[in-house]
């Protein structure tokens, strides 16, 4: 797992809560 890529995401969608948790909880699917 890319956790810059992870934190980079984090920072961008950090104001969009409800979206980033989406992408978050996606990508966690895909990449473990």
């Amino acid at each position: 797992m890319n956790l810059s890529l992870y934190s980079s995401l984090s920072d961008e969608y950090k104001n969009n809560k409800p979206v980033a948790d989406f992408f978050v909880q996606d990508a966690v699917k895909i990449m473990s």
